[in-house]
């Protein structure tokens, strides 16, 4: 019976000081089939040579893919990066696409000096950019895709290309309509949609604003005979 207080485990190298074997022995006939300590020199620990080497190979890729199974190793500058592995991404770290949010980072190293690299930032947003040779050059940042509110009812969605789209619905009689959200530069566009048209004659309206800003809109309803006719109204804005 062993007891397993008194055993002793392979010394297999973890994190930054793991190794990877480029080959794994083949026992032979005639070897001493010996335990212990690996020394094969002296014969020793012969029959845990080959464990040992796939231990070291285990705990490499472990570590290259970030501590799967333990805590990730963190990336302190993701720009330096060059072998194949995710990390923690430090908030701070030089390339951070969103600086002050930490954040999980998949990098994977290519052929000719390429490498792309994804991260799911703390902010909820997700990126990507690809370097394209050993300079290193990377592209700028892109969003893979943005947040957004709301299903069915007002609502905005961030596109990756920074465009936002809002919808909604309002009265349209002069009053103040504001956005789901404000626009954090400018809107580039509006398109207005009449509810109260019917089949009664004049009684279609012709919707639009009197003026606008980044966080809504004034709007202004005249039914088709030129009196004036409050109207509920739904839109699309576009703006960035």
């Amino acid at each position: 019976m062993v007891n397993i207080a008194t055993v002793n485990y392979l010394p297999v190298e973890t994190g930054a000081g793991a190794v990877w074997p480029d080959d794994i022995v083949r026992l032979e006939d005639g070897w001493w089939p010996t335990g212990g300590v690996v020394d094969p020199e002296n014969d020793s620990g012969l029959m845990n040579w080959q464990a040992l080497q796939l231990g070291q190979r285990t705990e490499w890729i472990r570590h290259q893919l970030g501590g799967i199974g333990g805590i990730a190793q963190s990336a302190l500058d993701i720009d330096a990066i060059s072998a194949t592995g995710q990390a923690e991404l430090v908030s701070a770290a030089p390339g951070n696409p969103a600086p002050g949010f930490a954040g999980a980072l998949v990098h994977t190293e290519g052929t000719g000096g390429r490498a792309r690299q994804l991260v799911l930032s703390d902010n909820g947003r997700v990126y990507s950019r690809l370097r394209t040779d050993t300079a290193p050059t990377w592209t700028a940042w892109r969003r893979v895709w943005d947040d957004g509110d709301a299903v069915s009812g007002a609502g905005y969605e961030i596109l990756p290309s920074g465009r936002i789209i809002q919808f909604g619905f309002g009265t349209a009689n002069g009053s103040w309509v504001a956005f789901p959200i404000a626009f954090p530069n400018a809107v580039l566009g509006i398109t207005f949609g009449d509810q109260n048209g019917n089949s009664v004659a004049n009684n279609a309206h012709h919707i639009g604003y009197r003026s606008q800003t980044a966080a809504g809109m004034y709007v202004d309803s005249f039914k088709y005979d030129g009196t004036a006719g409050p109207s509920q109204c739904s839109y699309i804005v576009i703006g960035y």
